[in-house]
């Protein structure tokens, strides 16, 4: 069933959002349509809400809730949302500080400027970059601090790093990790104390299989490149709260002083995207278009964009939800995760339908055929995909086991453990006088010689590492005691960055019109973050508001910078 122009749907919270309708008046607002609620789709529609005008935004999110992959589970015990796997940005993720920044959303974040390395046998280690030193320099100091290497492997490291300092990205996009970091002579040890360290927790995956491209952007924008970039932006609320009800509350005031209306729907999810040819509507958007900006565009600016839009003939894309009703929308950023685009791109149909059986506007073969292209390309892509599993082991003790916030554990299977990063009855002695126990969280990226042991035996492991790690905690008569833990581990986290993967990514802007895609797997130069997600959001907005003619000089620069580099930085790293 196709409902009509003023046909209601209720979405999971009981906010309506009316339908255009296959009816619509041909001077009715654009309406974009982004499937998927998570971090991408939610930077998608904050960007639109930020710099379109007068438009209508519509999410569709197939689950309860919004965030994606950002989820929680409730603990029991204090009724308390607790993220699957703890997220922290880091200072060089520009986009994501800045989305939260206008959101008024970075309150929530604690900033750290240095980190904390645990080593079996060397105790903590101080990871701090020198703030007088210029970039890349900065880091000499901070090297220096990390007491389990020796001077040898320290000397081997900066070597190292002066090798990929002086090496550009597209020189580096058929090796893995492992494989140049052989040819650097970075022996195992030094691989197994500090490049594994940190690729292993950026990417997702050993340096065997990911891509040296990829580290290459970790190690310099992430570490040498700037100031502040190795920050550490730990979120002091659950990320579920934060991308779960703050963002879209702060989502649905977005737009206000542009007139965009933005609608959250969750609970609603999309069966299939119909490409929609109406010659109509597509003429009358052509002339509002050309009316509303003849006073700054020549008539050869308007014979080309004609010539634009007749190459691209589809006028909009139906969106065919679970219940049986669709919606017409003008243009659609699928904002899900690498599967579930899988799924709904194999139901595009290439040859567009038409709103009114009587009207037929072929589709040009060069059209089809790039349609045609782009389609078997992009599906071959995401079949190829690789997950990488993340497990979160969630730890609640009866007293805190370091004073340190995070700590990055090294030559251990816990590769990160993070104390009580968030807080809602008030200080940790609160917790402890109320017997819930103060929560730890420890993390480890990719699959780890314990992946297929049963959960009590990963447990028992970890908690033999801590032990080793703090001993004060563990000090008799009266040692720390577990009182209770759950282990996550989502094999699915994360796709496996190879070589082949990066260089088959697809990009945010589409040959099929209407549809732009969003999702840390586009290609956006990151790796599977919140950083990367962002920026596909951004990049998809770019595209839409590109197809609608609202492409200003404000949304031609909505993807964020990177840090700024000094002169000397700039001679150091070869870009």
């Amino acid at each position: 069933m196709t409902p009509n122009k003023n046909t209601p749907i209720t979405n999971h919270a009981g906010t309506v959002a009316v339908n255009a309708g296959p009816n619509a008046a041909p001077n009715s607002r654009p309406r974009v349509v982004v499937v998927g609620g998570g971090i991408a789709g939610l930077s998608a529609a904050w960007s639109l809400a930020s710099s379109a005008q007068n438009l209508d935004v519509t999410i569709l999110e197939s689950r309860r809730n919004y965030g994606g992959r950002a989820g929680s589970f409730v603990d029991p015990a204090t009724d308390e949302s607790v993220d699957y796997c703890q997220h922290v940005a880091m200072g060089c993720c520009t986009n994501l500080l800045d989305w939260m920044r206008a959101a008024n959303l970075l309150e929530h974040f604690t900033r750290y400027t240095e980190l904390q390395f645990y080593s079996p046998g060397h105790g903590l280690s101080r990871f701090r970059p020198n703030v007088w030193l210029p970039a890349p320099f900065h880091l000499h100091r901070a090297l220096a601090g990390l007491r389990y290497l020796n001077w040898k492997e320290k000397l081997q490291i900066r070597l190292g790093l002066l090798k990929l300092m002086r090496q550009r990205e597209c020189e580096l996009t058929k090796f893995t990790a492992a494989e140049w970091l052989a040819k650097q002579n970075q022996d195992r040890q030094v691989r197994k104390k500090f490049w594994d360290v940190i690729l292993i927790s950026a990417l997702g995956d050993v340096p065997e299989r990911v891509s040296m491209a990829a580290a290459r952007k970790v190690l310099i924008d992430g570490f040498a490149g700037a100031h502040h970039a190795s920050d550490v932006w730990v979120p002091r609320r659950p990320l579920a709260e934060i991308f779960g009800r703050m963002m879209p509350e702060a989502l649905s005031k977005a737009g206000t002083k542009n007139q965009v209306r933005v609608n959250l729907m969750t609970g609603t999810s999309v069966e299939s995207l119909v490409p929609i040819l109406d010659p109509n509507k597509l003429d009358n958007r052509s002339n509002k278009s050309n009316k509303s900006n003849k006073s700054n565009k020549s008539n050869k600016s308007n014979k080309s964009n004609k010539s634009n839009k007749s190459n691209k003939a589809n006028s909009g894309i139906k969106v065919n939800i679970g219940n049986g009703d669709s919606i017409l929308a003008d243009h659609v950023v699928l904002a899900t995760a690498w599967r579930p685009a899988s799924r709904l791109i194999r139901r595009i149909e290439l040859e567009p339908t038409s709103l009114d059986s009587d009207s037929s506007t072929p589709i040009s073969t060069e059209s089809h055929s790039s349609a045609s292209q782009w389609f078997n390309n992009t599906i071959t892509f995401l079949d190829s995909v690789q997950p990488s599993p993340i497990t979160g082991m969630h730890l609640w003790f009866d007293r805190p086991l370091t004073e340190q916030p995070q700590v990055a554990m090294v030559g251990t299977t816990a590769q990160w453990l993070f104390r009580q990063p968030w807080l809602k009855k008030g200080s940790p002695k609160d917790d402890e006088k109320g017997g819930h126990g103060v929560y730890h969280q420890v993390v480890i990226s990719g699959r780890h010689d314990l992946d297929d042991a049963p959960k009590e035996v990963l447990v028992d492991a970890v908690c033999d590492e801590l032990r080793a790690a703090f001993p004060l905690a563990f000090r008799s008569p009266q040692p720390a005691q577990l009182l209770r833990y759950r282990v996550v581990c989502d094999p699915n986290a994360v796709y496996s960055l190879s070589p082949e993967f990066q260089a088959q990514r697809p990009e945010s802007k589409t040959p099929i019109a209407g549809l732009s895609l969003a999702g840390d797997y586009v290609q956006t130069g990151w790796p599977a973050t919140m950083e990367g997600a962002v920026i596909s959001g951004r990049l998809a907005a770019m595209a839409c508001l590109e197809e609608l003619g609202q492409r200003t000089n404000q949304a031609q620069s909505l993807v964020t910078q990177g840090l700024p580099r000094g002169r000397i930085t700039r001679w150091c790293i070869r870009d």
